[in-house]
């Protein structure tokens, strides 16, 4: 979870870096590169959707290894 968290919040500081930077800095995106840039924001999402469960697995694994390794010892 404070993975998650992490990164989520490094998206929005560098948003903020990029708002702040100057009151005449007009930051517009280009109109013509919206469908590939949706589209890789979409593909960005799914792999941090896919990595954050392949995480938890990990982790709820390694719970279910050391639980055994104890009950084994008894």
């Amino acid at each position: 979870m404070a993975t998650a968290h992490n990164c989520v919040a490094e998206e929005k500081a560098r948003e903020l870096k990029a708002l702040n930077g100057s009151m005449f800095a007009v930051h517009m995106k280009n109109p013509m590169k919206s469908k590939p840039r949706a589209e890789a924001e979409e593909c960005k999402i799914l792999d941090r959707h896919r990595s954050e469960r392949e995480e938890r697995e990990r982790t709820r694994q390694f719970g279910y290894e050391g639980r055994d390794a104890v009950g084994k010892d008894l």
